[in-house]
């Protein structure tokens, strides 16, 4: 007899980053080896044992004893003896969630399989392996990392009690790391990144009827060679690099100024979409840059680094309008 459950991702996710630390604690100590006083422990190690045998045939990850579901499988099998019936909910109404409940243990999936037999546990995980995909939901679940058993007689045959679940701390951690890596992924492709706030710089022009900017690699360089400046000033609390400091890079990285140079610092963002957003949003230097008539280039640059509540992160437009090759660039404004 098996069962699974599943509560919803979407859920789960509200209070991630901000309870990311408190979680992986959490999942820390749900790590600890599971066990009863009962004087069944050994028997549970064997169990454990046979089942991460079977599991690795399958191409499986093995699975770790916790107390927190031994003690709620155990529940389930008293109760079971007790009251004389085998099925995975009582007569009184209660299931697997009232022991786990019960038990302190928050999962995010618990499945559970049921034996009475006689067969000694070497048989019985043997069994197992002729129809695996019997068991794909329960014991052959590719998603649950821990596992409590429940161990008793029942008409004079014995009878165990197999609960195996993902908590809900290790479901969060792990989605966490995957969010993590795949925003890590999108800041690293710098430029994917230009192209994409270009697109995006361009439709506001174009609601507008501004003309459309090109991206320029000088522009580009300086810009990052700013972030990268900005980011420390404000990482370390010194005072930060203001536009002359851009109008410097962007000459020294060859760039010949027909007349001024647009600057614009964003903190926090995590996309080109919130990033011009945000610059939109106001009323500020930023929105003119955008939205300036005079300029016809654009620079991009990034910096970022991750924390534990999330990412830091700053983003640099550099807007210019270059001298053509027989006029002489006038002083920047």
């Amino acid at each position: 007899m098996a069962k699974s459950k599943r509560r919803c991702a979407a859920a789960l996710l509200a209070p991630l980053l901000a309870a990311l630390t408190g979680l992986q604690a959490a999942a820390g100590q749900e790590a600890r080896a599971g066990g009863l006083n009962d004087g069944r422990n050994e028997l549970r190690a064997s169990l454990l044992e046979l089942l991460n045998q079977q599991r690795q045939k399958q191409g499986l990850a093995p699975l770790r004893l916790v107390p927190e579901l031994a003690r709620a499988a155990q529940a389930q099998v008293d109760d079971m003896v007790a009251r004389q019936y085998y099925a995975l909910t009582s007569p009184a109404g209660r299931t697997l969630e009232d022991w786990i409940k019960e038990a302190g243990y928050r999962e995010q999936l618990v499945t559970e399989k049921i034996f009475h037999t006689d067969q000694p546990p070497q048989a019985l995980a043997a069994s197992w392996s002729v129809s695996p995909e019997a068991h794909r939901q329960s014991l052959f679940n590719p998603e649950v990392e821990e596992l409590g058993v429940g161990i008793g007689g029942y008409q004079g045959r014995p009878l165990y009690v197999f609960v195996l679940a993902r908590s809900e701390a290790s479901y969060l951690s792990q989605y966490t790391q995957r969010l993590f890596a795949r925003q890590t992924a999108r800041f690293e492709d710098l430029d994917g990144l230009r192209q994409e706030m270009l697109r995006l710089v361009n439709e506001a022009r174009a609601a507008r009827k501004l003309d459309p900017l090109t991206l320029d690699a000088a522009l580009d360089q300086a810009a990052q060679g700013h972030a990268e400046e900005v980011f420390q000033a404000l990482k370390q609390g010194r005072p930060v690099p203001g536009e002359a400091a851009l109008v410097q890079r962007v000459k020294a990285a060859g760039y010949r100024i027909r007349r001024g140079v647009g600057e614009s610092v964003v903190q926090g963002t995590l996309s080109p979409e919130e990033t011009l957003a945000a610059l939109l949003g106001n009323s500020g230097r930023g929105t003119k840059n955008v939205l300036g008539g005079w300029y016809t280039q654009l620079g991009l640059g990034l910096s970022f680094e991750r924390t534990a509540d999330g990412f830091f992160v700053v983003w640099v437009q550099c807007l210019s309008r270059p001298a053509s090759s027989t006029e002489r660039p006038r002083a920047s404004e």
